[in-house]
């Protein structure tokens, strides 16, 4: 069995996160783990505070090899969400996974075991295969006034309005629709899903034989659940 850890939404760079907060906890828990995943929207790119893509890219790149490289018996997978989820990230993930025995990356989903890991926006859109993710060139940076108008929904709560109708039950049936169009062989035996995207926290939500997991948000005033889980996979069963 493999013991670790899934998180999502930090949101890094944007300037309404709180993944400060947390990232000690994730250290800590990453020096004892066996696997890390990282399951989207880890980082910033339509609203980040740091411009240019390329200079987002680079600065999450920077941060991936310091995380893994402090954390060597860790192996750390990354998931690309909506909002990190473009062709220039991607090529320099894949750079760095060629330098980094403890890296691998994912364009929308990975399963280890029983549990399937996936940002999860792939299964609220109407998309034939919600396991393929197209990745973009660009993703469309958002200009100052409408991120000053973003900030001030973060400062003062809004986006816990928003988040109402994300209701475990609701998005638990969403989901198992949209796995019905996965191959049989790709979640055959599957148990647990964990997901991010909704940035409603929810543990052990029991629908239709499976059990959900959304690990929250960093976003400031939401909750960010890291989940712990052990695994019957051995070292590259991962799909």
């Amino acid at each position: 069995m493999l013991t670790g850890h899934v998180i999502s939404d930090l949101h890094i760079f944007a300037s309404w996160s709180w993944a400060e907060r947390y990232i000690d906890r994730m250290r800590a828990a990453a020096d004892k783990a066996d696997f890390f995943v990282l399951n989207g929207d880890i980082f910033e790119f339509r609203w980040s505070t740091l411009g240019r893509a390329e200079v987002t890219a680079h600065a999450a790149v920077d941060w991936l090899e310091r995380f893994a490289g402090d954390h060597p018996r860790c192996t750390l997978h990354y998931v690309l969400g909506n909002h990190d989820g473009l062709v220039l990230l991607a090529e320099r993930l894949e750079l760095l996974a060629e330098r980094l025995d403890n890296f691998r990356w994912y364009p929308a989903y990975v399963r280890m075991g029983h549990a399937l890991f996936a940002h999860g926006d792939l299964f609220y859109r109407s998309r034939a295969n919600p396991f393929e993710r197209p990745l973009p060139a660009t993703i469309r940076r958002h200009g100052p006034p409408l991120s000053w108008a973003y900030h001030g929904i973060h400062a003062v709560r809004g986006t816990r309005l928003a988040h109402l109708g994300s209701r475990p039950g609701r998005c638990a049936r969403r989901i198992v629709r949209s796995l019905a169009a996965a191959p049989r062989e790709l979640i055959e035996g599957v148990t647990d899903i964990y997901c991010g995207h909704t940035h409603v926290a929810v543990s052990d939500f029991a629908w239709d034989g499976l059990t959900f997991h959304n690990t929250g948000s960093g976003i400031r005033h939401l909750e960010c659940n890291m989940c712990t889980l052990s695994v019957g996979v051995g070292p590259g069963d991962e799909t």
